[in-house]
């Protein structure tokens, strides 16, 4: 019994969504959800809720695969919502040039908007999505960005 009530002590909510129940445990200072249907606890390492959920979310309206390049780590700009686990970028790279990249930014940029991002970047290898909210950050905005 200490040790079931060891883990109900670390468990700080769960609720249901879509049909499964999401477990909410801090790890680090923010908190990952685990159980996603589309991405590991690796992929979405760092990242504060809701922000794994919304990537399922999306996953799941594109129908497509979605990847994770850098969520906290990599290099950003100083006041960047990566370095608060409020972000993630999605890579176009592993697509071809043209029709196939563009097609697929075009669905996955709708498939993001829907699950309720408000904060997107799009740019030639990647689109950045982030959960900033004002003051700090301007929202919602879709901003024509450049890759490093």
């Amino acid at each position: 019994m200490a040790c079931f009530g060891s883990v109900l002590a670390v468990i700080k909510g769960f609720f249901r969504t879509g049909g499964m129940i999401k477990i909410s445990i801090p790890l680090g200072s923010g908190f990952n959800t685990i159980n996603l249907k589309h991405f590991t606890d690796q992929e979405v390492a760092g990242l504060m809720d809701p922000n794994p959920a919304m990537l399922d979310q999306a996953r799941d309206i594109l129908g497509q695969p979605i990847i994770i390049t850098f969520t906290t780590g990599g290099q950003h700009c100083g006041h960047s919502t990566h370095y608060k686990g409020l972000a993630a970028d999605l890579g176009l790279g592993h697509l071809a040039e043209g029709f196939d990249r563009d097609t697929y930014r075009w669905a996955l940029i709708k498939a993001i908007y829907a699950a309720g991002y408000q904060r997107i970047e799009d740019c030639p290898l990647h689109v950045h999505v982030d959960t900033g909210q004002p003051p700090d950050y301007p929202s919602p905005v879709l901003i024509l960005g450049q890759d490093a």
